[in-house]
């Protein structure tokens, strides 16, 4: 059984995939290879699918009834919903300081529920370009000063 060593195609970390040695299956896996995450990736991109799931299932009661017990009640557990999703970004970023954004994501939910899925995708990909930003800034060129030539 040989192995491939593709990257994730979220974090570009290197991963290692056996293949069976069946021609035809190991075809298959060396083309699926393309689409492999790490596990880590895995588990945060589940978590937030299920996440948003369960966001756009609660919110869709607003586009029915309006009432302002109801809109108090959902917006109590989109606030929750919202908390553990921006925890859960600063963990997996390896950021902090993320959680002043909360009620603007609360608020942008709140104000168009039919479109949670977008606002959530919008919110994750503003949180991945503020990592890419802190995390690959170009570092700055050191000066090395000549010795001094009189001592």
């Amino acid at each position: 059984m040989t192995e491939i060593n593709p990257t994730c195609r979220f974090c570009r970390k290197t991963l290692t995939i056996p293949i069976p040695d069946d021609e035809r299956l190991g075809a298959m896996v060396v083309k699926l290879s393309a689409n492999a995450c790490c596990d880590r990736c895995a588990d945060f991109r589940r978590w937030w699918r299920d996440t948003t799931d369960a966001m756009q299932a609660i919110t869709f009661q607003l586009t029915s009834d309006k009432s302002n017990e109801l809109r108090a009640r959902v917006r109590g557990m989109v606030e929750r919903m919202c908390t553990g999703m921006v925890q859960k970004a600063e963990d997996y970023y390896l950021m902090h300081g993320l959680q002043p954004y909360v009620p603007e994501f609360v608020a942008c939910i709140m104000d168009h529920p039919d479109k949670v899925k977008w606002q959530a995708k919008l919110f994750l990909d503003r949180v991945a370009a503020m990592a890419y930003e802190v995390h690959h800034r170009p570092r700055p060129a050191t000066i090395t000063l000549p010795a001094n030539q009189n001592a």
